[in-house]
């Protein structure tokens, strides 16, 4: 996240940086936690145009690191799932097309970077913004930390790319 922020801000776009831990115990609890910090922020910051939950996928039984791993720039990039939650959202289609659209725009510039768009029945938080996502960035035991920062640049920057796109 930090990263993401930080790049984005180099790029000249204002961002807010939320590093709240939720994942605690009791861990059914996390996204309750975190949709009061969410919530806060969007009264405190007016005209927030997208809300990124960022996480390192826990993929069970991986198929492998190609699975979760491109070559960008002769450089590994760990792959990006974005995810929508349809579950109590009544946002989830504005969710699915902000995740299409930013799919697109990825699969433009750096192709092999999305690992997709999911929705699943599941709350994420998507009814807290229009265009809510969850975003998973590689896999936490297949690829690295510098992978993953890597990767959170180049998100970076499909996000100014989408953001140019809207002036």
């Amino acid at each position: 996240g930090r990263v993401l922020a930080e790049e984005l801000e180099r790029l000249g776009v204002d961002v807010v940086h939320l590093a709240d831990v939720h994942d605690q115990r009791p861990f059914s609890q996390a996204y309750q936690r975190s949709a009061r910090t969410v919530q806060e922020a969007l009264q405190w910051h007016g005209g927030v145009v997208a809300v990124l939950d960022l996480h390192r996928d826990a993929i069970e039984r991986p198929p492998g690191k190609d699975y979760t791993t491109i070559t960008v720039d002769g450089r590994p990039v760990a792959k990006i799932l974005l995810m929508v939650g349809s579950e109590g959202n009544p946002h989830a289609q504005a969710n699915t097309a902000f995740a299409e659209t930013l799919k697109s725009l990825m699969d433009r510039m750096y192709p092999g970077l999305a690992r997709g768009v999911k929705v699943q029945r599941a709350s994420y938080n998507g009814q807290l913004h229009p265009r809510s996502l969850q975003v998973f960035v590689g896999d936490y035991r297949l690829n690295t930390l510098e992978e993953a920062r890597e990767s959170a640049r180049l998100l970076a920057r499909v996000l100014k790319a989408w953001l140019d796109a809207q002036a």
